[in-house]
């Protein structure tokens, strides 16, 4: 199973940066106001990151709200917030030293660089993002 996430008009993706505003509810997105999961969705998901010269992170992610499961605008502003997290614990880590090119934290590669393309099943209740960086 695969999610994607796209602007109304544009190039495929939504640019984190975008998701990490107050205004990302209200973001044009193609089927935002969407559920993207079947009912049958557990109520978490692992989401893992997998990042070149860095430990392999996951989070546990909530797919339900009260009454429903997370819109697709809901859920790319929580991708986006799981990115943020790794990005700030990888930086602090000694143990994270990361490829030059692909360093992450301050005066290297934020959140506010990538680009969130899709997500997609890897195993069951495991979800992985695929994500690029943005270049001007």
């Amino acid at each position: 199973m695969q999610i994607d996430f796209n602007l109304a008009s544009g190039p495929p993706g939504i640019p984190m940066r975008l998701l990490q505003d107050a205004g990302a509810m209200d973001l044009p997105i193609v089927g935002g106001n969407s559920v993207p999961f079947p009912e049958s969705v557990a109520s978490t998901i692992t989401l893992r990151i997998w990042w070149p010269g860095y430990l392999q992170y996951s989070r546990r992610m909530t797919m339900r709200k009260a009454s429903s499961l997370l819109m697709r605008s809901e859920l790319a502003v929580a991708v986006s917030e799981v990115y943020k997290d790794f990005i700030e614990e990888a930086r602090e880590d000694p143990k994270n030293l990361g490829q030059s090119k692909w360093r992450v934290g301050r005066g290297h590669i934020t959140v506010n660089d990538l680009i969130l393309l899709r997500m997609f099943k890897v195993s069951q209740g495991s979800w992985q993002a695929d994500v690029q960086l943005e270049t001007d």
